[in-house]
């Protein structure tokens, strides 16, 4: 019986040398249907020439620009679902795992997983420099406000389905290496493009919950990822999209997420909570304090006022 067709959207905007190195194990996976996709964010650095020199199997698009993590992964998912895919796996261009069966175990398990409503699949996510270090194994949105009896995602809290000791619910798993069945997209569309980066595999996550598809790791399994190697951890861009991001969602989602106005009051909270962080220890940012703090409440005012989405507002 001829296995599911597995389209492998692999984004990439410059830094060659990690694509390199992702795609060494993505080559050598064992699962016989499996189709391998680049789309590439118009990079700079010789990426679209060497692909096409050295991977003559791979499908490369060539996006004119860069379209952030949201649109360059849709232009990848248009393309698999008109070639019919039955699962599009995302990943970013800066992993690494060692098993070469990987995919086939994330395929099975999704295909033994359907009839409970599980239908998003990741794995553990270990840090690249560090690989015993766990970085995460899917996340749970405000978990100690969960503890206190305020839920944030009612459909991955009210899950009943009993699952094996490996798989564990999350409201989303990490959108670097993402699984999803062609039902999700079927069901919610695509991914929305007004986050750019940052946000996004949150709120579709949060979409397919929605609908009755929910969200799992696999903890039996690790990838490492050079996490922010694009995107410098507590760089003023990724601060800016971070909180105006945020709230983007909030507001969207108000009418599905229990007790909306108790995670705003969290956001404005955190939000604060960040400023002040920037001023005591701004050795923790990659960017001048002065910088950093602007993009704090330009994200703000971006967010809440002036309801800015995708490209527009941002610096590169």
């Amino acid at each position: 019986m001829k296995k599911p067709l597995v389209f492998v959207v692999v984004l990439n905007w410059n830094h060659l040398d990690d694509l390199i190195l992702t795609m060494e194990p993505l080559l050598i996976q064992d699962y016989p249907n499996m189709q391998i996709l680049i789309s590439d964010n118009g990079s700079t650095d010789g990426s679209q020439s060497y692909i096409k020199k050295n991977y003559p199997n791979v499908i490369l698009i060539e996006n004119n620009d860069n379209l952030g993590w949201a649109a360059g992964n849709n232009v990848g998912i248009k393309y698999a679902i008109q070639q019919n895919a039955d699962y599009i796996l995302l990943a970013n261009n800066d992993l690494y795992f060692e098993n070469d069966k990987l995919i086939s175990i994330l395929v099975d398990d999704l295909i033994e997983l359907k009839d409970k409503n599980i239908n998003i699949i990741g794995a553990n996510v270990n840090y690249f420099y560090m690989k015993e270090k766990m970085h995460n194994d899917g996340w749970i949105m405000y978990p100690e406000s969960e503890k206190k009896g305020h839920v944030f995602n009612k459909y991955r809290n009210d899950y009943k389905f009993e699952l094996p000791c490996n798989i564990k619910t999350v409201d989303f798993v990490s959108g670097c290496f993402m699984l999803i069945d062609k039902v999700v997209f079927e069901r919610i569309g695509l991914i929305d493009e007004a986050f750019f980066i940052y946000g996004e595999e949150t709120e579709f996550s949060l979409r397919a919950w929605s609908v009755g598809c929910g969200s799992v790791t696999n903890t039996d399994l690790t990838i490492y990822h050079k996490i922010s190697a694009t995107n410098k951890v507590g760089s003023p861009f990724s601060m800016y999209l971070k909180t105006r991001n945020l709230i983007y969602l909030l507001r969207k989602h108000k009418s599905i997420i229990p007790d909306i106005n108790y995670f705003i009051y969290l956001y404005y909270y955190s939000f604060v909570k960040s400023l002040i962080k920037v001023i005591i220890f701004p050795n923790k940012y990659s960017g001048k304090k002065s910088k950093v703090l602007n993009s704090i409440f330009k994200g703000f005012l971006d967010g809440v006022i002036f309801k800015v989405k995708g490209k527009n507002g941002i610096k590169f």
